[in-house]
């Protein structure tokens, strides 16, 4: 078992949670670790650099409300 699921495991037993609580949560953990492709989804975002003349764009669309709270920075 991983790291993280023993952690999660110790916790939930200094807590004294139910043992049917913890197979529970511990088969969510699981399931959700495979889903994200055993990643944690956090990690998978590309950070986006903009070039000046990109930001200049998008700031020239705005309207209402948006272009107010540009306007007003």
């Amino acid at each position: 078992m991983s790291k993280l699921l023993n952690d999660v495991r110790n916790t939930l037993r200094v807590h004294h949670y139910a043992l049917i609580t913890e197979k529970t949560y511990l088969q969510w953990n699981k399931r959700f670790i495979l889903f994200h492709n055993k990643t944690h989804p956090l990690q998978r975002r590309i950070p986006v650099v903009l070039s000046q003349r990109e930001v200049n764009v998008i700031l020239a669309t705005l309207q209402g409300q948006h272009q107010l709270i540009d306007r007003l920075s």
